[in-house]
């Protein structure tokens, strides 16, 4: 599924949403920062999309993901509640694999991800496609 194209990843998730679910795919801005991660912004019938795709790690089960940004000073910090997007979407691959994980604002901040006044956030976190079975409590939870 993978190949050296850039965001190849991308295109096969465009592809899925406009053809097979019919949605309005606009204003598709790929992000500065994390590209390696495939960081991508758009809007789906005008909600406000921030796009990723996790990556597998060597010696966990499981893939990570990355969410934050650059304030004003140049330092990284976990996105907040005050951020536009609405919808947090995270696409998984492995080998012809393909999952994803589309996880609301409010869920987010729930969970301590994305910071609010009263907990600052996460700069990353692991999440479990199906075909991955975690074993230890917390990624069970998780």
């Amino acid at each position: 599924m993978h190949n050296n194209q850039p965001y190849h990843d991308f295109e096969i998730l465009t592809i899925i949403l406009k053809e097979k679910l019919e949605l309005k795919i606009t204003d598709i801005k790929a992000e500065t920062e994390s590209k390696e991660y495939l960081a991508i912004d758009f809007e789906i019938n005008a909600k406000k999309i921030k796009f990723r795709r996790s990556k597998i790690s060597p010696t966990k089960t499981g893939q990570f993901v990355t969410l934050w940004q650059r304030n004003n000073s140049g330092i990284i910090e976990p996105f907040s509640i005050n951020c536009p997007s609405e919808i947090f979407f995270i696409l998984c691959l492995k080998d012809s694999l393909l999952g994803a994980f589309i996880f609301s604002k409010k869920i987010l901040q729930e969970e301590g991800i994305l910071s609010s006044t009263n907990k600052v956030g996460k700069l990353g976190f692991r999440i479990y496609p199906d075909w991955d079975s975690p074993t230890n409590t917390k990624a069970i939870k998780n």
